[in-house]
């Protein structure tokens, strides 16, 4: 007998290596019901007939549920009520099955060997930073970054694009050669993402753990780890709510699926961090107040002109001259933003971008005026889509630099 389970389909039998996944999900009552709820939004955009078109790939033994693969989704189907599946009713374990089976829609199902799904190892060494830019920092992050990677009280960086939130916890981590995960979050986040997910590789059914449980694994293994959570407001209010378990006193995550708790091991550390852009920013979410609680927050502005021009000076070879130009070009386009007259403010990080490009070009381009113009067209000038605000660029360009771009 195949061990992944044979389902006898009018008579013939038919290897399909989906059953155990689909078997282990059916094990949980909240995996019936999750499915079934997937199946029912599928089913709405499959058209309404008479006979199922697809393979019938798997039945129960008590006949009330039948899966069904059709253009590569999974249905739910009930004997008798293959039309319209809404009819269907659902109660705390089963499907309520119909009063009777038409036999042509009878199918046999023959018993499967019980066999664990794989789960995808974690290698804490992956994680392990090979190289970052240096981090200038503005105050006193790294001091405050190793005082939660001891205490391992959550902290969130909150504060403009390009002001380092990022990289502060990239360059602690290579300094102190601590694994680091970085998840970038958006809206399209799933709870698959941030838990776990079965995979089918070749006629193997496995699990593939999430960020979350990942981290925990990988403080393990190592003694200690950093998970960052980069833009986490992009996070939907369910995303959210997926990570209250990990960021509280629990400190641990609970996977279903597999019938597994992950948490951290007695003397292992996990730094759990966030960042994220203000609220006033398009594409992001409000945090839940329950998920921001759970956080310290540290808030970074952009530098003041004196601090700018230390970062800058440390971290490119621009002249100083172009560099205090471009950092009063800076600040006027801030000022700008807050007004509102333009929808972009220069970051530090647009002013390095500035500078590492001035120089490319310089040995591209005949002479530094040229290779000026171009730096500031590609890093400044068309940053600004509205014409109306290209222009307003264009004449404060022309006001500190003395050149039309």
């Amino acid at each position: 007998m195949n061990p992944w389970g044979d389902i006898m389909v009018d008579g013939s039998k038919k290897d399909i290596p989906k059953f155990e996944l689909i078997k282990q999900i059916l094990q949980e009552n909240n995996g019936i019901m999750e499915l079934y709820t997937l199946c029912r939004e599928a089913h709405k955009r499959l058209p309404k007939r008479k006979n199922w078109e697809g393979e019938i790939i798997y039945r129960n033994n008590r006949g009330e549920l039948i899966l069904v693969e059709h253009d590569n989704h999974i249905f739910v189907a009930l004997p008798g009520y293959e039309e319209n599946v809404d009819q269907a009713t659902i109660d705390e374990t089963k499907i309520e099955p119909p009063k009777e089976i038409p036999k042509e829609k009878y199918v046999k199902s023959v018993p499967v060997l019980k066999k664990e799904i794989k789960i995808l190892p974690v290698r804490a060494e992956d994680y392990l930073p090979k190289s970052c830019p240096e981090y200038v920092p503005q105050d006193k992050e790294l001091e405050l970054i190793d005082a939660h990677m001891e205490s391992g009280i959550n902290l969130l960086f909150v504060g403009p694009k390009g002001t380092g939130k990022t990289l502060a916890f990239a360059y602690y981590a290579y300094k102190n050669k601590i694994p680091i995960i970085q998840f970038d979050c958006s809206e399209q986040t799933k709870r698959q993402d941030l838990i776990g997910r079965f995979l089918l590789i070749g006629n193997e059914v496995v699990y593939q753990l999430g960020v979350l449980p990942t981290a925990i694994e990988v403080a393990n293994q190592y003694g200690k780890a950093i998970l960052v959570m980069e833009e986490i407001n992009c996070l939907t209010s369910f995303s959210q709510k997926i990570m209250n378990q990990i960021l509280d006193w629990r400190r641990h995550v609970y996977i279903p699926e597999i019938g597994k708790t992950y948490r951290l091991k007695n003397g292992a550390k996990l730094l759990i961090a966030g960042t994220m852009n203000p609220s006033t920013y398009s594409g992001v979410f409000e945090l839940n107040e329950d998920l921001r609680s759970r956080f310290a927050e540290y808030h970074i502005n952009y530098p003041n002109e004196e601090k700018e021009n230390e970062i800058i000076s440390k971290l490119t070879n621009l002249d100083d001259e172009i560099r205090r130009l471009i950092i009063r070009l800076a600040e006027d386009t801030r000022q700008l933003y807050v007004s509102g007259e333009i929808n972009y403010a220069l970051s530090t990080r647009d002013l390095i971008t500035f500078a590492n490009l001035f120089e490319v070009y310089t040995k591209t381009f005949d002479d530094k005026k040229t290779a000026l113009i171009y730096a500031l067209r590609t890093t400044v000038l068309y940053r600004y889509d509205n014409e109306q605000e290209r222009e307003t660029i264009r004449k404060r360009i022309y006001s500190v630099f003395g050149v039309e771009v």
